[in-house]
Protein backbone atom coordinates (compact mmCIF):
# COMPACT_ATOMS: atom_id res chain seq x y z
CA UNK A 1 0.00 0.00 0.00
CA UNK A 2 1.62 3.40 -0.67
CA UNK A 3 1.31 5.83 1.83
CA UNK A 4 2.65 8.64 -0.33
CA UNK A 5 0.12 11.50 -0.26
CA UNK A 6 -1.56 12.11 -3.16
CA UNK A 7 -0.74 14.88 -5.86
CA UNK A 8 -3.96 14.94 -6.91
CA UNK A 9 -6.52 18.18 -6.07
CA UNK A 10 -8.68 18.24 -2.84
CA UNK A 11 -11.84 18.37 -4.05
CA UNK A 12 -10.99 15.84 -7.11
CA UNK A 13 -10.80 13.41 -4.00
CA UNK A 14 -13.59 14.71 -2.05
CA UNK A 15 -15.76 14.80 -5.31
CA UNK A 16 -15.00 11.45 -5.54
CA UNK A 17 -15.56 10.27 -1.81
CA UNK A 18 -19.19 11.93 -1.91
CA UNK A 19 -20.33 10.28 -5.05
CA UNK A 20 -19.19 6.57 -3.38
CA UNK A 21 -16.22 6.47 -5.62
CA UNK A 22 -13.36 4.66 -3.00
CA UNK A 23 -10.53 7.26 -2.43
CA UNK A 24 -6.58 5.88 -1.78
CA UNK A 25 -5.03 5.58 1.27
CA UNK A 26 -2.75 8.80 -0.34
CA UNK A 27 -5.62 10.33 -1.24
CA UNK A 28 -6.89 10.17 2.69
CA UNK A 29 -3.02 11.51 3.75
CA UNK A 30 -3.77 14.53 1.38
CA UNK A 31 -6.76 15.20 2.73
CA UNK A 32 -5.55 15.19 6.47
CA UNK A 33 -1.95 15.99 6.13
CA UNK A 34 -2.59 19.90 5.66
CA UNK A 35 -6.15 20.76 6.53
CA UNK A 36 -7.12 24.75 6.58
CA UNK A 37 -8.32 25.82 10.22
CA UNK A 38 -11.63 26.10 8.54
CA UNK A 39 -13.49 28.77 6.16
CA UNK A 40 -10.11 30.83 5.77
CA UNK A 41 -7.90 28.38 4.01
CA UNK A 42 -7.90 27.45 0.47
CA UNK A 43 -10.67 25.46 -0.94
CA UNK A 44 -8.55 22.76 -2.39
CA UNK A 45 -9.19 23.84 -5.65
CA UNK A 46 -5.88 24.36 -6.99
CA UNK A 47 -4.49 21.16 -5.08
CA UNK A 48 -3.47 23.66 -1.71
CA UNK A 49 -5.04 23.33 1.56
CA UNK A 50 -7.79 21.19 2.46
CA UNK A 51 -10.68 23.80 3.92
CA UNK A 52 -11.96 22.03 6.98
CA UNK A 53 -15.40 22.78 6.28
CA UNK A 54 -15.40 21.50 3.07
CA UNK A 55 -14.18 18.24 4.58
CA UNK A 56 -16.76 18.00 6.82
CA UNK A 57 -19.49 18.39 4.75
CA UNK A 58 -17.94 15.65 1.98
CA UNK A 59 -17.71 13.16 5.75
CA UNK A 60 -21.53 14.29 6.13
CA UNK A 61 -22.53 13.77 2.66
CA UNK A 62 -20.90 10.60 3.04
CA UNK A 63 -22.42 9.48 6.43
CA UNK A 64 -26.18 10.83 5.27
CA UNK A 65 -25.63 8.02 2.35
CA UNK A 66 -24.56 4.99 4.70
CA UNK A 67 -27.12 6.30 7.71
CA UNK A 68 -30.63 7.42 8.32
CA UNK A 69 -29.78 11.72 8.43
CA UNK A 70 -32.49 11.88 10.92
CA UNK A 71 -30.62 9.49 13.51
CA UNK A 72 -27.47 10.63 15.23
CA UNK A 73 -25.13 8.06 17.47
CA UNK A 74 -22.64 8.29 19.99
CA UNK A 75 -20.50 6.53 22.65
CA UNK A 76 -20.94 8.14 26.35
CA UNK A 77 -17.11 7.02 27.73
CA UNK A 78 -14.35 8.56 29.84
CA UNK A 79 -10.71 8.90 29.55
CA UNK A 80 -9.15 7.80 33.65
CA UNK A 81 -6.35 9.74 34.03
CA UNK A 82 -5.12 7.21 36.70
CA UNK A 83 -1.32 9.01 36.65
CA UNK A 84 1.36 12.04 35.88
CA UNK A 85 4.05 10.56 36.92
CA UNK A 86 6.64 9.35 33.97
CA UNK A 87 10.01 8.35 33.63
CA UNK A 88 10.31 9.03 29.88
CA UNK A 89 10.26 13.02 30.03
CA UNK A 90 8.88 13.11 26.32
CA UNK A 91 9.82 16.24 24.80
CA UNK A 92 6.35 16.61 23.09
CA UNK A 93 4.19 15.73 26.59
CA UNK A 94 3.11 18.38 28.91
CA UNK A 95 1.46 16.22 30.93
CA UNK A 96 4.17 14.08 32.66
CA UNK A 97 5.61 14.80 36.08
CA UNK A 98 8.74 13.71 37.45
CA UNK A 99 8.55 10.86 40.64
CA UNK A 100 9.24 12.88 43.67
CA UNK A 101 7.17 15.95 41.74
CA UNK A 102 4.40 17.42 44.12
CA UNK A 103 2.32 18.03 41.39
CA UNK A 104 2.31 14.03 40.65
CA UNK A 105 -0.12 12.03 41.61
CA UNK A 106 -1.60 8.14 41.47
CA UNK A 107 -5.28 8.14 41.78
CA UNK A 108 -6.14 5.70 44.46
CA UNK A 109 -8.36 2.48 43.02
CA UNK A 110 -11.15 3.79 45.23
CA UNK A 111 -10.83 6.94 42.97
CA UNK A 112 -10.56 4.86 39.98
CA UNK A 113 -13.89 2.87 41.09
CA UNK A 114 -15.85 6.00 42.02
CA UNK A 115 -15.02 7.36 37.99
CA UNK A 116 -16.18 4.19 36.68
CA UNK A 117 -19.27 4.60 38.65
CA UNK A 118 -19.94 8.13 37.64
CA UNK A 119 -19.62 6.85 34.34
CA UNK A 120 -21.82 3.91 34.40
CA UNK A 121 -24.60 6.07 35.37
CA UNK A 122 -24.37 8.09 33.29
CA UNK A 123 -25.03 5.09 30.66
CA UNK A 124 -21.61 4.82 29.84
CA UNK A 125 -19.96 2.13 27.69
CA UNK A 126 -16.43 3.10 27.71
CA UNK A 127 -13.27 3.14 29.73
CA UNK A 128 -10.25 4.17 28.52
CA UNK A 129 -7.35 3.95 31.59
CA UNK A 130 -4.72 6.26 30.24
CA UNK A 131 -1.70 7.41 32.45
CA UNK A 132 1.66 7.86 32.09
CA UNK A 133 4.57 5.56 32.85
CA UNK A 134 6.45 4.72 36.29
CA UNK A 135 8.42 2.30 37.65
CA UNK A 136 7.28 1.01 40.71
CA UNK A 137 4.69 -1.77 40.79
CA UNK A 138 2.91 -1.05 37.41
CA UNK A 139 1.78 -4.17 36.90
CA UNK A 140 0.47 -4.50 40.12
CA UNK A 141 -1.49 -1.81 39.40
CA UNK A 142 -2.44 -2.18 36.69
CA UNK A 143 -4.28 -5.74 37.05
CA UNK A 144 -5.85 -3.84 40.34
CA UNK A 145 -7.53 -0.94 38.68
CA UNK A 146 -8.09 -3.03 35.82
CA UNK A 147 -10.13 -5.51 38.49
CA UNK A 148 -11.95 -2.59 40.12
CA UNK A 149 -13.40 -1.37 36.10
CA UNK A 150 -14.77 -5.24 35.40
CA UNK A 151 -16.14 -5.75 38.59
CA UNK A 152 -17.86 -1.80 38.22
CA UNK A 153 -18.52 -3.08 34.42
CA UNK A 154 -20.31 -6.71 35.28
CA UNK A 155 -23.11 -4.24 36.80
CA UNK A 156 -23.69 -2.44 33.69
CA UNK A 157 -25.93 -2.82 31.13
CA UNK A 158 -25.13 -1.75 27.90
CA UNK A 159 -27.38 0.06 25.53
CA UNK A 160 -27.51 1.79 22.42
CA UNK A 161 -27.41 5.70 22.81
CA UNK A 162 -29.51 7.05 20.31
CA UNK A 163 -30.96 10.67 20.12
CA UNK A 164 -33.45 12.40 17.32
CA UNK A 165 -32.66 15.35 15.87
Amino acid sequence: MDLAPSTRPAARILDDAVAGRRISAGDALRLLAEPAAGGGGGDGRDGGEVDLLDLGMAAHAVRNRWNDPEVATYNVDRNINYTNVCVYKCRFCAFYREPGDPEGYLLPFEEIGRKVEETLALNGTGILMQGASIRTSRSATTRTSCGTSRSATRRSTSTPSRRRR
